[in-house]
C-alpha cells in the first residue's frame, strides 16, 4: 500500500508533492542531490532522523543531526569498512555465504520422496545478521548455525517497527518519550535476556573487552584506533546491527525472488556463470568481489535488483534553511521538511525507461549500437547515480 501510494503521488502531483502541513515529498533526483550535496546549502537533517537511537543521549552517525559531530564521527569510521584497516572483510562474507549454502543443501534439498519447505526470506535475514555481527563483533551470533532466530532479535525489530516508523515521522513524540518508556517498548535494558537489551549488552561488553586491551583487526579495531570514545563505539555497533542487517537482507531476499521468478533472466546468468566456471575465472567454493566485477550481466542483475527493491523507500528527510528556498520553480519556506521518495527516483520512465515496473537486468548494459552508443552511455552513467542515492549522497551520506 505505501509503495503504491509513492507511486501515485509523482504520477497525480509531480516530482514535489506536499503530504503535510510543513511536509514535501520529492522523487526528483537533483533536487535530493542538491539538498545532501556536500556544499549543503543550508540543508540539515530533520527530526526524522533522531527516531533511529535509542535514546536522546545516544546519537550515532546515521541519527545525529549536528552537523560537526557527523563530520567527525564519519571521518573516524570510514576506514573501518575498507580492506586496508579491515583485511577480513571479505573472507568473513565468504564465510557466512558457504554457511548459507551448507545449511541449505543439509536441510532443505527436496528429493523425489520428499518436498522440504524452506523460507528464503527467513534465511536471508540470518545470513546478514551473521554477517554483520560476525563483522562487528568478530564473531558470528549464529542465526545460520541454530537455523533459528538467535536471541529473539528478529522478532524483537518486527515488533518495533510502526513505533519507530511513527517515531520518525513525529520527532514531538520522540521527545515526549521518556528514556525508560523507550526502555520498555524496545526491551533494551541491558538486563534483558532476548531481543535488543541482550545485544545492547553484548556490544557493552564487547567494549569493555577492547578497551582493556583487547586488539583485533577488524571494523571495531578500525573505530577505535580513530577515536570513538566508548559511548560512541557501541552506539556505532547497535547502528550497524538494525540499518545493516534489515537493509540488505530486503535487497538480497527481493533479488533472488526476482531472479528464480523471471527463467529467462536466471537462465542467462547461469549461462554467464558456467562459461566463467568452465574458463577458470571464478574461484571455488566462493566467488570473489574481483572476479563478479568482471561479469557484466551479474553486475546487471545486481543493479537492477537495488533498483526494484529499494531498501527504504522513503525518508531521509531534510530542514529547508531559514529563509527558504525555490527548487524546481517554487518557493519553499524554511523550515519545511523534505522527504526523499527513493522509490519513485528508481521508477522514473524518463531514466529507466517505460518498463520500470519489470525486473529487466538488460536495461544496465550498453548496446553499442552506433549513433546511440553516446546517449545510451549518458543514461547508463544517469541511472547509476540514481541507484547509488540507495547509499546516501554527499555530505550526509
Amino acid at each position: 500500500m505505501a509503495r503504491q501510494y509513492l507511486r501515485a503521488l509523482a504520477l497525480e502531483y509531480g516530482h514535489i508533492a506536499r503530504i503535510g502541513p510543513s511536509d514535501l515529498i520529492t522523487d526528483d533526483a537533483d533536487i535530493i542531490r542538491y539538498m545532501s550535496g556536500s556544499r549543503g546549502h543550508g540543508y540539515e537533517r530533520s527530526g526524522w532522523y533522531t527516531a533511529f537511537s535509542q535514546d536522546s543521549e545516544s546519537a550515532n552517525v546515521f541519527s545525529t543531526s549536528d552537523s560537526a559531530y557527523h563530520d567527525r564521527l564519519r571521518a573516524q569510521m570510514i576506514a573501518g569498512y575498507g580492506r586496508k584497516e579491515n583485511p577480513g572483510f571479505e573472507s568473513s562474507i565468504d564465510e557466512q555465504v558457504t554457511s548459507l549454502t551448507n545449511l541449505i543443501e543439509r536441510k532443505y534439498l527436496s528429493a523425489e520422496s520428499e518436498t522440504r519447505r524452506m523460507d528464503l526470506g527467513e534465511l536471508i535475514s540470518y545470513f546478514t545478521l551473521d554477517v554483520i555481527t560476525d563483522l562487528t563483533f568478530g564473531r558470528a551470533f549464529g542465526f545460520l548455525a541454530k537455523d533459528g532466530d538467535v536471541y529473539e532479535y528478529l522478532a524483537a525489530f518486527s515488533s518495533t517497527t510502526l513505533f519507530t516508523t511513527l517515531m520518525s515521522l513525529s520527532p514531538s513524540l520522540r521527545q515526549f518519550l521518556s528514556k525508560r518508556w523507550l526502555a520498555s517498548i524496545f526491551g533494551s535494558t541491558q538486563g534483558a535476556s532476548v531481543g535488543f537489551g541482550k545485544l545492547t549488552r553484548l556490544s557493552a561488553e564487547l567494549v569493555e573487552k577492547r578497551v582493556a586491551g583487547e586488539e583485533k583487526s577488524d571494523m571495531f579495531g578500525s573505530f577505535m584506533r580513530h577515536g570513538l570514545t566508548p559511548r560512541e563505539l557501541q552506539n556505532s555497533i547497535i547502528l550497524q546491527l538494525v540499518a545493516g542487517s534489515d537493509t540488505s537482507a530486503s535487497t538480497i531476499g527481493g533479488t533472488l525472488l526476482h531472479l528464480i521468478t523471471n527463467p529467462r533472466v536466471l537462465q542467462r546468468l547461469r549461462d554467464e556463470m558456467d562459461a566463467a566456471v568452465s574458463t577458470g575465472k571464478i574461484s571455488r567454493p566462493v566467488i570473489q568481489a574481483s572476479e563478479a566485477k568482471q561479469l557484466p550481466y551479474l553486475q546487471a542483475c545486481i543493479r537492477e535488483g537495488l533498483r526494484a527493491n529499494v531498501p527504504l523507500s522513503a525518508g531521509f528527510a531534510k530542514k529547508v534553511p531559514k529563509g527558504g528556498d525555490t527548487l524546481a520553480g517554487r518557493y519553499v519556506p524554511g523550515g519545511t521538511r523534505i522527504y526523499h521518495n527513493t522509490r519513485g527516483v528508481l521508477r522514473n520512465k524518463d531514466v529507466f525507461g517505460e518498463d520500470v515496473d519489470t525486473y529487466r537486468p538488460e536495461r544496465w548494459l550498453d548496446d553499442g549500437t552506433g549513433g546511440k552508443e553516446t546517449k545510451r552511455s549518458e543514461q547508463r552513467t544517469r541511472m547509476l547515480k540514481d541507484v547509488d542515492l540507495n547509499f546516501g549522497y554527499g555530505k550526509w551520506g
